[in-house]
């Protein structure tokens, strides 16, 4: 602590992205008495944190929010918020359901509402690289990765809540790399690196456990993996498992194959790069046991270099592009984020890690109130 505004942090080795990693909530500045936090809003009720109610606060030091208070609710599934967004009862909703996106997007009256954009958010399937079918097996990996129709299961069963996914960092992310080939449905090419691999050809039991965490949308998931692969004759064993108990299978590198979800936790490429491949962070966040000391040194020279950025940059897509062929995920998808925004509300805005700046959002009611004051309406959302 340098003085009571200030504070002076101390490294033991270079490390360019702490700057990003700031904007991390765990930054955010609190109130060690009552964990309040120094936003634009007071929390004034919560009621069974189903209903959340907040006042503005007038001394925010950015200056005094546009609305007088929020009204937030939980609702048990987003069906039913969805049925209050149509009724008028909502000017945001946060979660449209999946299956409802396309009839929204395709709905004169609701289509104007629609608010989408690729988050920082990564679903995968891991293969562990130290357990066997996959231990030193790139070839399987690659198959796997070759046999899978992303943009079918995206259109068929995630009704565009998803995008393919190229490679390990997602669109929207500083270092995203446009021209990362990826891998592309190429069923031929799957067979023939499978037969190459002599996977089939092992003696031995030759059923693959697809391990997830149990959710409905990540089953379907796993079901359409399962039909996929079985068209170029791999078997594929479905496992859910309770997330507090999957978590710690993860924690322990314990499942061979298994769903893997990762949403960035500051907005630059080595919050996925960094965290699921430096071999530092095997049992950490690093669940697939993937070491690569080519890929360590890249890494850690990315977080060297303070000088330039478009060095530290082409040091990270490097990297990428060393995991993404080593295939230690089958890279499936990038999320998007579907939200519904009332015609009365101005200047809502949502970022890349879906977070909103609250301060600066409007609700307009009547054309007699003047541009920039504060409207005396409360948004529920």
């Amino acid at each position: 602590m340098v003085d009571s505004s200030t504070i002076r942090v101390n490294f033991d080795q270079p490390n360019s992205s702490f700057i990003y990693m700031l904007v991390n909530p765990m930054f955010w500045v609190f109130d060690v008495d009552d964990s309040a936090g120094t936003g634009p809003f007071i929390l004034t009720e919560n009621k069974d944190n189903r209903l959340f109610k907040f006042s503005r606060f007038n001394n925010y030091h950015r200056g005094v929010p546009y609305l007088t208070a929020m009204e937030m609710t939980v609702f048990n599934d987003a069906n039913q918020g969805l049925r209050e967004f149509q009724a008028g009862r909502l000017d945001y909703l946060d979660s449209i359901p999946l299956a409802e996106v396309k009839n929204i997007k395709a709905s004169d009256q609701f289509k104007k509402a629609f608010v989408g954009k690729p988050v920082m958010n990564i679903y995968a399937v891991g293969f562990n690289v130290n357990k066997e079918p996959f231990a030193g097996n790139y070839l399987l990996r690659r198959a796997i990765n070759y046999a899978i129709d992303r943009k079918a299961i995206v259109d068929n069963v995630l009704g565009q809540g998803y995008r393919p996914l190229k490679g390990v960092i997602p669109v929207g992310t500083r270092g995203y790399n446009h021209d990362m080939p990826g891998y592309s449905y190429d069923p031929d090419k799957a067979k023939r690196l499978l037969e190459e691999s002599g996977y089939l050809s092992k003696p031995g039991k030759k059923t693959l456990i697809l391990s997830y965490n149990t959710d409905e949308g990540h089953r379907i998931v796993a079901e359409s993996i399962a039909a996929q692969l079985s068209q170029i004759g791999l078997e594929v064993k479905l496992q859910a498992i309770e997330w507090n108990s999957y978590k710690n299978h993860l924690d322990h590198t314990d499942l061979a194959f298994f769903r893997i979800g990762w949403y960035a936790d500051y907005p630059d490429a080595d919050s996925f790069l960094y965290s699921l491949f430096h071999s530092s962070n095997i049992g950490i966040s690093n669940y697939s046991g993937y070491f690569n000391p080519q890929v360590d040194k890249i890494l850690e020279a990315a977080r060297a270099e303070t000088k330039s950025q478009q060095e530290r940059l082409k040091l990270l897509n490097r990297a990428e592009e060393i995991i993404v062929d080593d295939a230690p995920f089958l890279w499936l998808f990038q999320k998007d984020a579907n939200k519904l925004v009332g015609e009365n509300v101005n200047s809502l805005n949502l970022d890349s890690r879906e977070m909103i700046d609250w301060y600066k959002v409007q609700l307009i009611k009547s054309s007699v109130e003047e541009p920039g004051t504060p409207s005396p309406d409360t948004q529920k959302i």
